[in-house]
């Protein structure tokens, strides 16, 4: 028995008890999941009421997704410029930071100025000068530790030093061999078009060739994801976070082009009829998903009792 991370917190939606709400500033390959979230599964518990950027069409490009795959009413969209306007207008509970790295602080602290909570969800975590409640360390199953060395050099972004430190262990692909760690897998049934939002079948494409264009940290993990429904893959991998151009994803013949979610939004520009994005769902097996959000829900309530002065 498995289960996904999504229907996990769904079944735990009765911890939330008032609809919060929800604005979002820096549109970029981040927000695409937290917009996602509050227009499908938690839209009985969550309102998404502001959209913030410096692109006009970024906004338009949510707004458009959310309203074709879970007919959600348009998000009002703000210009950057307008942080605190839209803050004031729209009155979120809660702003949720997907900007570049470098404006993460600036963001945060406007945000808690105006007397808002924030979600910040970046790398930019690991810098210890920011306080944490709860840390889940996610170790990639197949390379785990590789060479043992930290970026550049080698896979870590942390040292497994750090392993002891944690409040959960998460091993994604292949089972946890650490004790206590987690197991998680992604997992996909369906590609969406760049182009109109039309969704097809993961399987719909077996025995066909397409190109895969991945700019993740292993690529090919998302090529075997594909090769798994019978796809043959022609792969394009990409460094992590790369910033992909209309050559990167144009190929001289008609194969279909899949990529990942986190790539497609950034050829909203450049993507033509046969460009596709993959999401993904995590998932646990058994109750393991429901023990991480154990872990997360424990240390919000802890952080709530020390903001009334309770000392759990």
């Amino acid at each position: 028995m498995t289960s996904s991370l999504t229907e996990t917190f769904s079944s735990h939606k009765s911890t939330f008890t008032t609809k919060k709400r929800y604005a979002i500033v820096g549109l970029g390959a981040r927000a695409r999941m937290f917009t996602n979230a509050i227009a499908g599964s938690f839209q009985d518990s969550a309102e998404l009421v502001g959209l913030c950027d410096i692109s006009p069409t970024r906004i338009e490009w949510h707004n458009n997704l959310m309203r074709e795959e879970h007919n959600y009413a348009p998000v009002p969209g703000s210009h950057a410029d307008d942080f605190e306007k839209m803050i004031a207008e729209q009155k979120p509970d809660t702003i949720i930071v997907t900007t570049y790295d470098a404006l993460h602080h600036e963001y945060i602290v406007r945000a808690m100025n105006a007397g808002c909570d924030v979600i910040v969800s970046d790398d930019g975590l690991q810098h210890y000068a920011l306080a944490r409640d709860c840390e889940i360390i996610v170790i990639d199953g197949d390379r785990r530790f590789g060479n043992g060395w930290l970026l550049p050099a080698g896979p870590l972004r942390e040292a497994p030093g750090r392993l002891s430190a944690a409040d959960a262990i998460v091993v994604n692909g292949g089972r946890a061999l650490l004790e206590g760690a987690l197991s998680m897998r992604l997992e996909a049934r369906s590609a969406s078009s760049l182009i109109g939002g039309a969704v097809m079948a993961l399987d719909d494409f077996a025995g066909r060739s397409v190109h895969a264009v991945a700019g993740i940290g292993n690529p090919e993990r998302f090529f075997n994801m594909l090769r798994a429904h019978g796809i043959e893959v022609v792969g394009h991998p990409l460094p992590d976070h790369a910033h992909l151009t209309a050559l990167d994803i144009s190929f001289a013949d008609q194969r279909p082009v899949l990529m990942t979610e986190k790539d497609a939004v950034k050829c909203e520009r450049i993507a033509g009829p046969r460009h596709w994005y993959v999401p993904v769902t995590a998932s646990f097996n058994g109750g393991e998903s429901i023990r991480l959000l154990d872990i997360v829900t424990e240390a919000i309530h802890k952080r709530a009792a020390c903001a009334r002065g309770v000392i759990a």
